[in-house]
């Protein structure tokens, strides 16, 4: 699959790619860019870069009416209404694998009217899965011997390393229930020649993140077909039913399906499938555009329809704990972007919040295009958060050291890395605006703070705020209006020239429009007598950008590259351009190096 698609509907499975729809804001010609942001979320793709079209678009992809809104990939960026994001889902571990349905129970030697029931599960590195269908014999032999036996045979399953049979009930000899292969089975066939059972069906899948199945079952309660739900995990094992009712064209022999995803907080999303037959010709939904259900499978060769009921889903699983190596996972899909001005996560834990935001540091550092905002621990205290903002020094960088709490769809407070906010603010705020300022315009983005969580040192205290805006720690402050709105735009940087957000934001924005303006000197003739035209042309871009407030004291643009009509090498010209950032006046000095096959902006 492609790692780039333009439609909605290419995202009905799971995998990783991103929807192209949305715009950034364009400041000069010159897009802003888009949040970054890998989260783990309730529902949706695993592992999917996705950019909406819309706040409405997006929450119907992740979080559908039925899904409850529970995680911080939630509340941290996609409640909100000012943003443009690419979207990064985190689940952990691997995909694993899918139970087997059982194609035939044949009997062997005298045949007799006991009834045998078995089930198989597929296993693979990682864990074992639910069982498939129950597939039931009534003519078995009272007693199962090496001469009156049951062949169990089943589909194979993609993935699987081995098999284990289970007989689950059984009214002859032996009567003992539970799995009966002694050693794993490594074919799609087991023979029960009378062994004992122990043990049970596992409850869950533990081969890795999974989608739920259900079995729809006739009115002797044998599998008619099994049902997919379309994403993995675990809600769909108790927010997700599929209810088989009567048909629509009132056919004695078709059926009406009605899948159902329903939160008590969030509402349902519903789909019906009507007039369906499992039995002779069959009439099969089509899931293709389904957002609940990947595949409706026929068990066999059904010679009934389902019963009317309501059919729960199970073997869900949301694979193994995330990791910090899932997050990297998103990290290198997001560094196949150019576009990206902000990098930022949800809460990913303590366990492994320094290792994630280690490589969200180097995710930046590698990229020289973009920001990243860590977020220091909830229940950290001040030394505490001084010590682990040390470890992330750059100008690329913001440590924001306390957390804040939204409320949620019931009106409940509940915890919401404040970086999230930040970053929201980042993307909408032109260059040289700081996320940090506290007029109306900037702290409506900071609207959405319930308030803020502070168990370990306030950020209401001077002494607090003086400690972390000298170490480069931005925190989520209220002001005496009730506001909310950000301490600092400190970097954790130390060095002079690089210790504010908004001077980095400015030298961003100035390489990506000088690059853009000089891609025609790159590999043109480049005569020692056309850097005049370079010259002017980048003095009078600069002075614009006085105009704009971007920049205050520009010197006009200097060669540098041997004397004024000549070049360092054939078709190579090197400017430097020094000025100021407003506000916090702090020195950019830049190197514009043009030449063959290269454009280059590098700040001192």
């Amino acid at each position: 699959m492609p790692l780039f698609v333009d439609a909605i509907s290419d995202i009905q499975q799971p995998g990783v790619f991103a929807i192209e729809v949305a715009s950034p804001l364009v400041v000069e010609g010159v897009p802003n860019g888009y949040i970054g942001y890998s989260f783990q979320s309730n529902w949706g793709p695993v592992k999917t870069a996705y950019l909406p079209s819309s706040q409405g678009d997006l929450i119907a992809t992740y979080f559908p009416p039925g899904s409850p809104h529970t995680s911080t990939g939630y509340y941290g960026i996609v409640r909100r209404k000012k943003f443009n994001a690419v979207m990064v889902r985190v689940l952990g571990g691997s995909a694993g694998i899918e139970p087997p349905m059982i194609t035939a129970v044949t009997n062997v030697g005298t045949p007799g009217a006991t009834a045998y029931t078995y089930v198989v599960t597929a296993v693979n590195a990682a864990g074992e899965t639910i069982g498939s269908e129950a597939f039931k014999t009534s003519t078995g032999n009272a007693t199962l011997d090496s001469t009156n036996k049951n062949t169990i045979t089943w589909s194979s399953v993609t993935g699987a390393v081995s098999y284990n049979v289970y007989r689950t009930t059984s009214a002859g000899t032996p009567s003992s229930t539970g799995k009966i292969n002694a050693s794993p089975v490594m074919t799609a066939t087991f023979t029960d020649t009378g062994l004992a059972g122990s043990g049970s069906v596992p409850a869950s899948n533990t081969t890795g993140y999974t989608q739920a199945v259900a079995y729809l079952l006739d009115s002797s309660n044998v599998a008619v077909a099994r049902l997919t739900a379309i994403w993995p995990g675990t809600l769909s094992n108790t927010a997700l039913t599929a209810q088989v009712e009567a048909a629509s064209d009132g056919v004695a022999n078709h059926f009406d399906l009605v899948v159902t995803l329903a939160d008590s907080s969030t509402g349902s999303t519903s789909e019906r499938f009507p007039n369906l037959q499992t039995q002779a010709t069959s009439i099969l939904p089509n899931t293709t555009t389904s957002r609940l259900l990947a595949k409706f499978e026929l068990v066999n060769t059904p010679s009934t329809r389902p019963a009317n009921a309501t059919y729960a889903f199970a073997g869900g699983s949301d694979g193994s704990a995330v990791a910090a190596s899932d997050y990297q996972a998103a990290l290198d899909q997001l560094a196949l972007r150019d576009d990206i001005l902000v990098v930022v996560t949800d809460d990913v834990g303590d366990s492994i919040r320094s290792a994630v935001n280690s490589d969200l540091f180097d995710h930046a550092a590698a990229k020289t295009d973009r920001i990243c905002m860590l977020q220091g621990p909830a229940s950290q205290s001040l030394s505490a958060t001084l010590t682990d903002k040390a470890n992330y020094a750059g100008d690329r960088v913001r440590y924001v050291g306390n957390w804040v709490t939204v409320l949620d769809d019931q009106g409940n407070a509940v915890t919401s890395p404040a970086a999230t906010f930040m970053a929201s603010a980042y993307v909408n705020l032109e260059p040289q605006e700081s996320p940090a300022w506290w007029s109306d315009r900037v702290t409506d983005f900071y609207t959405g703070v319930n308030s803020i969580l502070s168990p370990q040192f306030s950020s209401a205290d001077d002494g607090t705020q003086k400690t972390c805006t000298n170490a480069g720690i931005t925190l989520v402050i209220r002001r005496p209006s009730g506001r909310y709105a950000l301490l600092n735009d400190r970097t954790t940087s130390s060095e002079l020239s690089r210790r504010f957000g908004v001077t980095r934001r400015i030298k961003d924005f100035l390489a990506k429009s000088w690059s853009n303006a000089l891609d025609p000197y790159v590999n043109g003739p480049n005569l020692p007598t056309e850097w005049q035209q370079i010259k002017i042309g980048l003095d009078n871009f600069n002075a614009l950008q006085v105009a704009a407030g971007r920049l205050i004291a520009v010197d006009p643009t200097d060669i540098v590259s041997g004397n004024n009509n000549t070049t360092q090498t054939a078709g190579q010209f090197i400017f430097k351009v020094t000025a100021k950032s407003p506000t916090v006046m702090e020195q950019i000095v830049a190197e514009l190096n043009i030449g063959p096959g290269v454009t280059g902006v590098t700040f001192q």
